[in-house]
């Protein structure tokens, strides 16, 4: 039997890069789907191209909203046991030129975002269910000219454990995803509006010890494998899919 029969996924981000994956990815293991992206039209298109899927545009810092979506997955489909808190912005800029505005932007996406999804998604969800948010690489460790994505993808890391404590005797796990570079739009676009420096490229590439970048595809598996019931005494720890990054300089 797939790995996800039955279980109902909640996927926020999935219009595009490793949101889009990953739905595809649960779909294959026999997953229903409910895709959230503020973006409709391309979640839409991703929800169009699988079986037992429904889009539900989602802005991830709306309570409101946050409600209208899972009222309508439990309408369509009953439950939700799954919660993949995907979204998330990243803009470059060094503390000393970051503006007030660019930081609450950030925090209020992948912060804000990430703890309505749990707080709304939480209070419904089916016992054995597992919450999933993507943090990143930068909630691990500083990176130079990220200071408010760095904050809130810290953010995330804290807040899945105090989530991970107070949902356990709902039968609740929560656990974070720790991605390096993946090769998404979001990677290709790095600053906004900023061209790509192929040097500077070429120069972080040679410092994955894997000597490349991950596909979103290979995010997904990780996901799926916490999403089932393999990971089912998990919860509260940190996933790290980095290519070695992580692991210390390599000489």
């Amino acid at each position: 039997m797939k790995k996800l029969h039955n279980k109902v996924a909640l996927i926020t981000g999935a219009g595009a890069g490793v949101g889009a994956a990953t739905a595809r990815y649960f779909s294959e293991q026999g997953a229903k789907l409910i895709l959230t992206d503020i973006n409709a039209e391309a979640v839409e298109a991703v929800a169009a191209s699988l079986p037992d899927a429904i889009a539900a545009p989602l802005d991830v810092a709306d309570e409101n909203a946050w409600q209208s979506a899972v009222d309508r997955g439990l309408s369509e489909f009953g439950g939700i046991d799954i919660l993949v808190n995907n979204a998330g912005i990243d803009l470059t800029t060094p503390l000393l030129e970051t503006s007030a505005e660019t930081f609450n932007l950030l925090t209020r996406v992948n912060q804000l975002g990430c703890f309505l999804g749990m707080k709304t998604v939480g209070a419904v969800m089916n016992k054995g269910g597992s919450i999933i948010n993507l943090s990143s690489l930068a909630g691990l460790q500083g990176i130079a000219g990220r200071v408010a994505y760095v904050a809130s993808k810290f953010a995330v890391r804290g807040m899945t454990k105090v989530a991970a404590l107070e949902l356990a005797d709902r039968g609740i796990r929560v656990n974070s995803v720790h991605p390096g570079p993946v090769n998404t739009a979001m990677l290709a676009t790095g600053a906004a509006d900023a061209p790509i420096d192929e040097a500077a490229a070429a120069a972080a590439l040679d410092k994955i010890p894997l000597k490349r970048v991950a596909e979103p595809e290979e995010i997904a598996a990780l996901l799926s494998f916490l999403a089932s019931d393999d990971s089912a005494y998990s919860t509260g720890s940190e996933f790290v899919v980095d290519g070695g990054i992580a692991a210390g300089p390599s000489f």
